[in-house]
Order: C-alpha cells, then sequence, then structure tokens
C-alpha cells in the first residue's frame, strides 16, 4: 500500500522524493523499509531453520544435513536481500552478452541453473516431509520463485525498453516484492508449523570452559 502510495505521488504528482518519504517506501529502491522487512524475515526463517537443523542433529535424525545446509542458504539470501549482490552481477554480465529483454537482469540465469541443483540435492528431502509441510514448503517456494525469477524477468524486459522511471515498471517491482515476501511469510509459517508438531525441545548450555554446545 505504501509502495503505491509514494509512487502516485511520484508519477501523479510530480514529486520523486517528497522529503525522503518515496525512496523510503518504494518496493523496488535497496536500503529502505521493506528492504529491512524482507531482511529480517529471511533471517528469521534461517534462525527457525537452524533450530530444526539443531533438533535434527541431537536425535541422529536424517536429513539434518539439508536442514543445516538449508539455513545458511537463508542466510546468504538475507545478505543478499540487504546488500544486493544479485544487481551487482548483473551489470558485468549485461555488459558482456548485450543482455536484452527478459534476459536484462542477466542473474536470473545463474539464479535459474542454482534452483535446478536445489531441486536434485533436496529433492529426497522434501519428499520425507510431513504432507503438510511439504504442501506448504511447495506452495511458499513457487510463490517466491515465480517473483524472484518470473516477474523479475518481466520487469528487465520492461526496464530495457523504457527504464525504470515508468509507472508500468514500478507496478511489475511492486507485485514481484508483494509475492517474495508473501513467499517468504509462508515458509515461516511453514516451519513454525513443523516445530510445533515434530519439534519437542532445543535447549542450550555454556560448559566451564566457555564452549556452548546442546543437549536435549
Amino acid at each position: 500500500m505504501a509502495h503505491l502510495v509514494v509512487n502516485a505521488v511520484r508519477f501523479g504528482a510530480g514529486h520523486p522524493y517528497v522529503y525522503g518519504l518515496v525512496p523510503m517506501f518504494d518496493l523496488d529502491e535497496e536500503s529502505n523499509i521493506p528492504t529491512c522487512f524482507s531482511t529480517f524475515l529471511i533471517l528469521f526463517c534461517s534462525v527457525l531453520t537452524g533450530v530444526i537443523a539443531i533438533f535434527k542433529r541431537q536425535h541422529r535424525a536424517p536429513y539434518a544435513g539439508r536442514w543445516t545446509a538449508l539455513a545458511w542458504i537463508l542466510v546468504y539470501l538475507a545478505v543478499d536481500e540487504a546488500s544486493a549482490i544479485h544487481e551487482l552481477l548483473s551489470l558485468p554480465a549485461q555488459q558482456m552478452f548485450d543482455a536484452r529483454g527478459p534476459l536484462y537482469y542477466a542473474w536470473v540465469v545463474p539464479g535459474a541453473a542454482f534452483v535446478l541443483l536445489f531441486a536434485v540435492a533436496f529433492g529426497k528431502f522434501v519428499l520425507h516431509l510431513p504432507a503438510r509441510t511439504r504442501r506448504l514448503f511447495a506452495t511458499a517456494a513457487i510463490i517466491f520463485l515465480v517473483a524472484a525469477l518470473g516477474i523479475e524477468m518481466l520487469g528487465g524486459w520492461q526496464n530495457s525498453l523504457h527504464g525504470r522511471n515508468n509507472i508500468t515498471y514500478r507496478l511489475i517491482a511492486m507485485v514481484e516484492e508483494a509475492l517474495e515476501m508473501a513467499g517468504m511469510l509462508l515458509f515461516a509459517y511453514a516451519l513454525l508449523d513443523y516445530i510445533s508438531v515434530h519439534i519437542e525441545q532445543v535447549s542450550f548450555r555454556v560448559d566451564a570452559q566457555g564452549k556452548s554446545s546442546q543437549s536435549n
């Protein structure tokens, strides 16, 4: 809603900043309130996944390593959200390959490749999950990836043809970021639901030498 308001002011009234409120709430800008929210949401999911990973390791449960790897992947996604690493990588690729159209944001190519590798590496892990958790995870992933790759390509196409300073591009960006947040919120819910049903207790202690360890 804030994104719509600030862009209505930007394009309707011709005020691109309004004392800094426009860039502060624009979903397509970096280092602002929406970026902070998305970053902390992804970090929250990483913490929840880490809690599950610790519990699985304590009980020598299968796929503990996959839970751990997933937690670290989420940490990277949070760092990327905060620093826009993928956008920094896109510029050299755009210049090297003269990328246009849907591939204007060239990072989507290695991004899609990573998704395929992830699907192969985590396929059995996903299949072993309880049916409810599996459905929630799959739905969250589909929502997030449709936005992060599919709508990102649509935005790249619009950007390559008409630039970013137009209402159409800003609406595309709004849909993309809103769906990414929705996907991550659903994933957080799925993790909390899994923890409430399948995780009994994870406890921590500090030994006499000051080294932290876990105990169940």
